[in-house]
């Protein structure tokens, strides 16, 4: 991006701005006002010492002269850019460096010239007069000079400094759009990876039932395609509710009961008033699957699995418990377990936990813990 691009703010501030101290206030025509009266009587103190110094003299009224002549300059720059900008503001912010450079340059000779002129008329010297001086005319010039190179210096640098802060930001957007673009990518990749994981365990199971229990394979497909249908449009999307997923979740077991049977036995205890919280699609169906696998499914007997959901300061607190063998958490570090937790770090980043403990007074426990701060409004009312 070029230069004229990167400095579309208006860069332009009172030359006190240069000290950290004078950027305290906000800007506006009163404070503007007292600045260049500060500025303009700091002008007039340094050249009258330098006249003390060059004639070893001090005089009051030549203090003052330089005062009166020094503000009528000040205040004259001081209008010449508050109407420049109004007049020629777009311009001049998309202007190159030597364009905004050289109008830095004219503006404050003109009105070292119109100062003079007005101080003069103020002080009741013959203007005329004054000026066909050549000596006084060269004062003129070379205090023109000297103010059209110290402004022109100022404004140049903070030219730069926005220019060079306008980079960064830029560098730091196009840095952030990089960064979510990965990270989406990468959160689709790894939510690709669960979906495969539960269609393909599911269509093995209604094949092995095909033979030994068609009437059991009929059910088990058909309540997969009613899953299918209803999960379908939320996996394609980066965030469900939280009643959504846990309807899906409820689906999934339906799938699996039609192989189980009355060994497999599930209840949810999730209030209402959590079930709109937005929530990542597929994040709880392998924590699901692995109780059922991992738990239940080996246990001659069966058991339960119990899921429950709160909301308090400190976050979402999701908890899947079952009654099944109490693996060991080793062989839960499946594919599917990884993935919900490098989706979690993705989406919420170190506070969001999963923590896998044993359940009383048998099974397994896992618990999902997504911040508050993923829900902000929703803690707030809580």
């Amino acid at each position: 991006m070029s230069a004229p691009e990167l400095c579309q703010v208006e860069s332009r501030g009172h030359p006190l701005e240069l000290f950290a101290w004078f950027r305290r206030w906000p800007r506006s025509l009163a404070r503007d006002f007292v600045y260049t009266l500060i500025w303009s009587s700091g002008f007039a103190l340094i050249l009258s010492l330098l006249g003390v110094v060059f004639t070893r003299e001090w005089s009051a009224g030549g203090l003052w002269q330089n005062w009166l002549v020094s503000n009528c300059i000040g205040y004259i720059i001081h209008l010449e850019y508050l109407i420049g900008g109004r007049l020629f503001g777009s311009w001049i912010r998309s202007a190159r460096s030597s364009a905004r450079l050289a109008y830095n340059t004219v503006v404050p000779i003109t009105g070292v010239f119109f100062g003079y002129w007005l101080g003069l008329v103020l002080l009741n010297v013959d203007v005329r007069r004054f000026f066909s001086d050549n000596n006084a005319l060269l004062g003129v010039a070379l205090t023109s000079l000297l103010v059209a190179g110290i402004l022109s210096f100022i404004y140049f640098r903070r030219d730069q400094e926005v220019l060079s802060n306008a980079r960064l930001e830029l560098e730091r957007a196009r840095a952030t759009q990089v960064e979510k673009q990965a990270l989406e990518a990468n959160l689709r990749m790894l939510q690709a990876q669960i979906e495969p994981h539960f269609l393909f365990n599911t269509l093995a199971n209604v094949v092995s039932l095909i033979d030994p229990a068609p009437e059991k394979a009929k059910h088990m497909l058909e309540d997969f395609i009613d899953y299918l249908r209803s999960s379908l449009r939320a996996t394609r999307s980066d965030r469900l509710t939280l009643g959504q997923e846990i309807a899906l979740i409820e689906s999934y077991l339906r799938v699996i009961a039609v192989r189980m049977g009355s060994r497999l036995r599930y209840q949810f205890d999730v209030p209402e008033s959590v079930l709109a919280l937005p929530f990542p699609p597929m994040l709880l169906q392998p924590l699901v699957e692995n109780a059922v696998k991992h738990g239940l499914e080996p246990k001659v007997d069966g058991g339960d699995v119990h899921i429950s959901a709160r909301l308090d300061q400190s976050g979402l607190r999701i908890t899947i418990a079952d009654s099944g063998m109490g693996a060991p958490v080793a062989p839960l570090e499946g594919v599917g377990l990884s993935n919900v937790k490098q989706r979690l770090m993705s989406l919420f980043g170190e506070a969001a936990r999963l923590e896998i403990g044993r359940n009383e007074p048998e099974g397994t426990r896992v618990e999902l813990i997504i911040p508050s701060a993923a829900f902000p409004t929703a803690t707030e009312q809580g």
